[in-house]
């Protein structure tokens, strides 16, 4: 080929540039460069973890277990129930000072026990408070001091008992009057809620003791 190409060059018939270009090396497409560019470029974007890192620090955090904790007034008496899981039951606790009575429901093995109907009657049987709680603890601020008879029923099963609270305006340093109430352990495998609070209730007395 390049005895012929050079036989053609001396006769006039091929120019020596066309000739250099016929065994230059081939060259490259048009675009192909900025193509490969754009395409690394679009890869490195889509890939880029700091975007989808700035994506998750815009999401805000998780609620805190104790904001669903709202006191609730009912015909003149507040009451909060709560108790469901270690912050809760921590929370409730806290809480305890600004109530009168503080009632914590749980079997006696010593797990926690929710869904209980409560009804709070004062001395001379009046009704002054009925609620279903849906947790182990329930604090009440009662309208006054006093002798209060307590019906707490879960899956069909009465407990009865008698609570003295001191009510009112009473000092800082006076304690809330607290009482478990215990059910049998089948009540919770018959239907009651056990629940977790953290440490379990032990230490809770038998049913149909007073207040502590």
């Amino acid at each position: 080929m390049k005895k012929i190409s050079s036989l053609l060059i001396a006769l006039g018939m091929l120019s020596a540039p066309v000739f250099a270009q016929m065994h230059s090396g081939p060259h490259p497409m048009p675009g192909a460069e900025s193509s490969g560019a754009s395409g690394n470029s679009s890869s490195g974007a889509s890939g880029s973890s700091p975007m989808r890192t700035e994506a998750t620090a815009d999401l805000p955090p998780p609620p805190s277990p104790i904001a669903r904790l709202k006191p609730v007034t009912q015909d003149g008496v507040t009451y909060l129930c709560g108790g469901v899981g270690e912050e809760e039951s921590s929370y409730m606790k806290q809480q305890a000072s600004g109530y009168d009575l503080m009632l914590t429901f749980a079997t006696r093995s010593g797990a926690y026990l929710a869904d209980v109907d409560v009804d709070i009657r004062d001395a001379g049987g009046n009704t002054v408070l009925q609620l279903a709680c849906d947790s182990p603890i329930l604090l009440v601020d009662l309208p006054q001091g006093g002798s209060y008879k307590v019906r707490a029923e879960a899956a069909g099963y009465e407990l009865n008992k008698t609570v003295r609270v001191a009510g009112g305006r009473k000092a800082q340093s006076q304690r809330v009057a607290s009482s478990i109430l215990s059910w049998p352990q089948q009540v919770a495998e018959g239907g009651g809620a056990a629940t977790s609070t953290g440490g379990g209730a032990s230490g809770g007395r038998a049913a149909g003791s007073g207040a502590r």
